[in-house]
C-alpha cells in the first residue's frame, strides 16, 4: 500500500479559496495552518492565483454555456462538494457555484491561449490552476453520465488523447483517438512499430510522438497538428535504448519543441533540435555532436527558457538563451548559466523545482546514455532565480536509498502537466542488491513510484503503486499524470508480441492512487476492440 501524503489538508486548502468550507471544516484547518507553514505558503499562493485570475480580461460567453450548464444541474453531478465524497476525488471545484465559473472560466482563457503566431499572455506559473480548472469544467461538460460500473466523474481524469497502432505489421494504421469517446480524431501518417513516446503540446494544438522504424534500428519523429490533422516529419535519429535521448519538450506556452536526436549514420553523435509550431519549421538547436535535451524552466518574469546537457562522464547543464534572439545552431557551453554536475534537469510547471541526475555517466549513446557509477535523481525545491544554488542544495529523489556502488543506470521521470507539484518514476534501473526492508525488489523496474512536491520525504518504498496494478507479464511503457486531478495516472502498458506479423499488444489505465490502507483502484481501460498497441495516453 502506499503512504500518506504528510497530512497536507489540500482539498480544504482549495476549498477555502472559494469559500465553500463548513464551520467545523475551517476551524479544523485553522487549527492545521497554525503548525504548518507549508500549508500556509500554499494557501497564501493559490489566494493569490485566484487574484491573478480574477483580473483577466472577459472574452465572449459561448453561446452554449447555459445548455452546458442546465445538463450538469439535472444530472445532479453538482450536488455534493468534491472534497467531501468518498471514494473519488473530483479535483477541481464541484459545487453548482464553482462549476459555473469555472465553464466560464473556458470561455475567458480559451480566448487567452496561444494562437499560431501569438504568443502566450501572462506568467504560465499563475495561470496553472486556471487553465487546470478550464480543462477540468469542458470535460465535465462534455463528458457522458457514466455506467452504473464506473465512478462518476471518472471522464475527467482520462487522457484527452491516445495513440492506437492496429492491424499486422504488414499492413498497419496509426490513429490518434479520443479519450473519453474512443473515436479516431486523426489518421497519422503510417507507421512500422508501435509509439514509444508522446507529448501533448500545453495548449492542446500540437502532438509530438515517437514510432520505431521496422527492423531498421532508427526511430521517427512526427509533430500532428490534432485541429487540422496536418503533420510535420521531425527527423529520423538512431534507435538509443535510454529514456534520456527520448524526451519531447514542449515550451509551456506551446509555441516550441525541443528533442534528441541520434545521427543514424554515426550513432555517437547527439543533438537537439527545434520545432517552432508557429511556422512548422524544424532546425538543429545545438552541433556539438555530444548533448541531450532537458526540459523548459519558467522564469520568474513569465518568461521560458530550454535546458541543454553536455553528455560527457562528468555532464554540465546550461540554460540556453532566448531561441529567437539567437543565431541557430548553438554550442551550449558558450551560454552564461552552467550547472556542472547536473545531468537533464526537468522543471515542472513554474520552474520552482527540478528533478535531475547526478554521477559519471557512460557518455556512449550506442550503449544507451546510462550511469556507470553513482547513478540517481535528485530533487531540488525553490530554484528561484539561481538553479544552480537549488541544484546544491538538492535531496537524493529516493530518499530511503543509500547510493554508492549500488546506483541507478537510468529511470523514466515526468511532471505532472499544469501542475506544480505531482511527479512519477518507472522504468527504474537499479544496478545493486534490494535495498527493501523484507527483501522484495526495490526499486523495482516494474513499479510506478509515484510522489508530490509537497511531500518533504520525496519517494519512499511505500510510494510504489500497488504491485497488482500493473497486469502480470505487462511491462510499462509511459506515465502521464492528470493535470486537474493528480491522484489519476494514464499508465501505458505493454505485452510481447506474439509473432513476426503481430503488432504487440499494449493499453493504456486509467488509475486512481489511493493512500494509506485503501487499495489503488482501476478505473478503466483504454483499448479498442481491434488486437494492436493502444498508448500512450496525454494531457494538454
Amino acid at each position: 500500500m502506499t503512504l500518506r501524503r504528510g497530512e497536507h489538508p489540500d482539498e480544504l486548502i482549495s476549498a477555502a479559496v472559494r469559500g465553500d468550507l463548513t464551520d467545523d471544516e475551517q476551524a479544523r484547518l485553522d487549527a492545521h495552518l497554525a503548525t504548518c507553514e507549508s500549508c500556509r505558503q500554499t494557501l497564501a499562493a493559490w489566494t493569490e492565483q485566484r487574484r491573478l485570475v480574477a483580473g483577466l480580461r472577459q472574452a465572449p460567453v459561448p453561446r452554449d454555456l447555459g445548455p452546458r450548464i442546465r445538463t450538469g444541474i439535472e444530472s445532479g453531478a453538482y450536488a455534493v462538494p468534491w472534497w467531501r465524497r468518498t471514494g473519488l476525488l473530483v479535483g477541481i471545484g464541484a459545487t453548482l457555484a464553482t462549476a459555473t465559473a469555472a465553464v466560464v472560466a473556458v470561455a475567458v482563457i480559451g480566448d487567452l491561449l496561444p494562437r499560431p503566431g501569438v504568443a502566450s499572455s501572462g506568467s504560465p506559473g499563475s495561470s496553472a490552476s486556471t487553465l487546470a480548472s478550464a480543462t477540468a469544467a469542458a470535460s465535465i461538460a462534455e463528458t457522458t453520465t457514466p455506467s452504473p460500473s464506473e465512478p462518476p466523474f471518472a471522464g475527467e481524469a482520462t487522457p484527452h488523447y491516445y495513440l492506437a497502432y492496429t492491424g499486422r505489421s504488414d499492413n498497419s494504421t496509426l490513429t490518434l483517438r479520443d479519450g473519453v469517446q474512443g473515436t479516431v480524431a486523426q489518421e497519422l501518417p503510417a507507421a512500422s512499430g508501435q509509439p514509444i513516446r508522446a507529448a501533448l503540446s500545453p495548449d492542446g494544438r500540437w502532438l509530438a510522438y515517437i514510432t520505431p522504424v521496422g527492423l531498421k534500428g532508427t526511430n521517427m519523429y512526427w509533430a500532428v497538428n490534432v485541429e487540422d490533422g496536418s503533420h510535420v516529419e521531425l527527423g529520423e535519429s538512431a534507435a538509443i535504448g535510454s529514456p534520456f535521448t527520448n524526451g519531447l519538450f514542449w515550451s509551456p506556452d506551446g509555441q516550441y519543441l525541443t528533442f534528441t536526436l541520434a545521427d543514424p549514420e554515426e550513432v555517437r553523435k547527439t543533438d537537439i533540435w527545434l520545432f517552432k509550431a508557429v511556422d512548422r519549421t524544424v532546425n538543429p538547436l545545438t552541433n556539438r555532436g555530444d548533448v541531450v535535451a532537458a526540459g523548459w524552466r519558467t522564469l520568474q518574469s513569465g518568461e521560458s527558457r530550454a535546458w541543454a546537457t553536455v553528455a560527457t562522464s562528468d555532464p554540465t547543464s546550461y540554460e540556453l538563451p532566448n531561441l529567437e534572439d539567437e543565431q541557430l545552431p548553438l554550442d551550449p557551453a558558450d551560454s552564461a548559466s552552467s550547472a556542472p554536475g547536473v545531468f537533464q534537469p526537468l522543471w515542472n510547471w513554474d520552474g520552482s523545482a527540478a528533478i535531475f541526475w547526478r554521477g559519471t555517466l557512460n557518455p556512449s549513446p550506442e550503449a544507451g546514455y546510462e550511469f556507470a557509477e553513482g547513478g540517481a535523481p535528485y530533487l531540488a525545491r525553490n530554484a528561484g532565480s539561481d538553479p544552480s544554488q537549488s541544484f546544491d542544495e538538492a535531496t537524493p529523489l529516493f530518499s530511503d536509498l543509500t547510493i554508492g556502488r549500488d546506483a541507478f543506470s537510468s529511470a523514466a521521470i515526468t511532471w505532472a502537466s499544469l501542475n506544480i507539484d505531482a511527479y512519477a518514476v518507472w522504468d527504474a534501473r537499479w544496478t545493486g542488491t534490494p535495498q527493501s526492508a523484507d527483501g522484495s525488489p526495490y526499486p523495482d523496474q516494474n513499479r510506478v513510484y509515484f510522489s508530490h512536491l509537497s511531500d518533504e520525504r520525496n519517494i519512499l518504498a511505500g510510494h510504489a503503486l500497488d504491485a497488482g496494478d500493473i497486469p502480470e507479464g505487462a511491462f510499462v511503457s509511459s506515465v502521464a499524470i492528470a493535470p486537474m486531478d493528480i491522484d489519476y495516472l494514464a499508465i501505458s502498458i505493454g505485452y510481447p508480441s506474439a509473432g513476426d506479423l503481430a503488432i504487440p499488444e499494449g493499453e493504456v489505465l486509467l488509475i486512481k492512487r489511493n493512500t494509506g490502507d485503501v487499495p489503488d483502484q482501476l478505473i478503466k481501460t483504454l483499448k479498442g476492440t481491434d488486437q494492436g498497441w493502444y498508448g500512450p495516453g496525454v494531457y494538454p
